[in-house]
C-alpha cells in the first residue's frame, strides 16, 4: 500500500499544481477561493473513488480507453493553458471594479479537479493498483484517498494567503508562467492518448 499511497501523491504532484491554482485563482476574493478549495477536494475524493472501486467498469461500459480520456483531459487542459497565457479573465488591473464571484467560471471541478489533479495519469494509477488488490486492500486505499483529498484541500485553501504577498505584476507574471507550463503538461498529456491510441506510434 505505501508504493500505491507515494505513486498517487507524485502523480497527482502537489507543489506543481498549487502553482498553477495560484494562477487559476488570481482575482477572486477569500470567501470564494475558500469555496473552490472545498469542492475541488470533494470532487478529487470522488473521482479517486470512483476510479478505485469501478474505474474499468465504467471506461469498458462507454467504451473508452485511458488512451481516449488522456487525450481529452489534454484538450481540455489546453484551452485553459492558452487562456492563462495569453491573460484570460484571471486577473485585472488596478482601478478596474472586480468581476462578481457569480459572474466568474468555476475551476474547482474542471479544470483543477479533473484533469489537473486527479486526472488520466492519477486514474491509471489507481486501475492499475487495484487490479490486483484484495478487499482489505480496497479499504486501505479507500483510506488513502480521504487523506489525499484532505491534504489537498488544506493546501488550495491556504494557497490564497501566499498569493497575497504576490503585486499584481507578480501573479500576472505566474499565471503565464504556469499557463505555459500547464501547455507543456497537455502536450504530454495527449501524446501520451495518442501513443496508447496507437502503440505503433511508440
Amino acid at each position: 500500500m505505501l508504493s500505491f499511497a507515494i505513486a498517487l501523491i507524485v502523480i497527482m504532484n502537489p507543489i506543481g499544481n498549487l502553482a498553477i491554482y495560484i494562477g487559476l485563482i488570481t482575482g477572486r476574493d477569500e470567501k470564494d477561493c475558500n469555496k473552490t478549495a472545498k469542492i475541488c477536494a470533494i470532487a478529487i475524493f470522488v473521482l479517486l473513488m470512483i476510479s478505485l472501486w469501478i474505474g474499468w467498469p465504467v471506461l469498458n461500459f462507454f467504451g473508452i480507453s485511458i488512451g481516449a480520456f488522456k487525450l481529452a483531459g489534454g484538450l481540455i487542459v489546453l484551452r485553459i493553458a492558452l487562456s492563462m497565457i495569453q491573460g484570460g479573465n484571471h486577473t485585472h488591473k488596478k482601478g478596474e471594479k472586480k468581476i462578481d464571484d457569480e459572474k466568474q467560471p468555476s475551476i474547482a471541478v474542471v479544470p483543477m479537479a479533473i484533469p489537473v489533479i486527479a486526472g488520466p495519469g492519477a486514474m491509471a494509477v489507481i486501475i492499475t493498483h487495484a487490479h490486483d488488490f484484495t478487499l482489505w486492500q480496497f479499504f486501505m486505499a479507500s483510506i488513502i484517498c480521504a487523506v489525499v483529498s484532505v491534504l489537498f484541500w488544506l493546501l488550495l485553501k491556504f494557497t490564497p494567503k501566499l498569493a497575497r504577498f504576490l503585486s499584481e505584476e507578480a501573479l500576472s507574471v505566474i499565471s503565464r508562467v504556469m499557463g505555459l507550463i500547464l501547455a507543456a503538461i497537455a502536450i504530454q498529456m495527449m501524446a501520451g492518448g495518442v501513443t496508447a491510441l496507437f502503440p505503433i506510434l511508440k
